[in-house]
């Protein structure tokens, strides 16, 4: 199933002073920001959700002016060794940030989609099922 249509994505847009062409870049954009958004945020709701929850359409044009920009935004390859800041100077050393254990743990993430769909699922990799902004734990 797909989340948005070309046409919602240039409304969408402009209603927000950007402009979409209508062309073959665009159309393989928005169907790699609905990838994204399925496999990482609808696939991980709860039961009781679906692609239809408010927020969906809206973050598959947010997702897929990311990768208008940039090919493969969402497709990093990365090892959990490299989420890493560099922490000293004299006597170089990487501290590592976050917690970087688990397979989302370096996915790109926008503000904006997290703000409108993190309600609606379960952390996927802690077993903490996401509640708004506060969480509880699962035993």
């Amino acid at each position: 199933m797909s989340y948005g249509t070309k046409a919602g994505w240039i409304l969408f847009a402009a209603a927000r002073g950007d402009v979409v062409a209508d062309n073959v870049l665009v159309d393989q954009a928005l169907l790699r920001a609905q990838d994204h958004i399925k496999n990482t945020y609808v696939m991980n709701f709860f039961p009781e959700y679906d692609e239809t929850v408010d927020g969906v359409e809206e973050s598959v044009y947010e997702a897929a002016a990311r990768e208008l920009a940039k090919k493969g935004f969402f497709s990093k390859v990365y090892t959990p060794a490299s989420q890493k800041v560099l922490t000293q100077m004299d006597q170089i050393k990487w501290t590592p940030i976050g917690n970087a254990t688990g397979s989302s743990a370096a996915v790109p993430t926008l503000t904006t989609v997290e703000a409108r769909l993190a309600r609606y699922m379960s952390n996927r990799d802690s077993g903490v099922f996401q509640l708004g902004i506060d969480s509880i734990g699962v035993s």
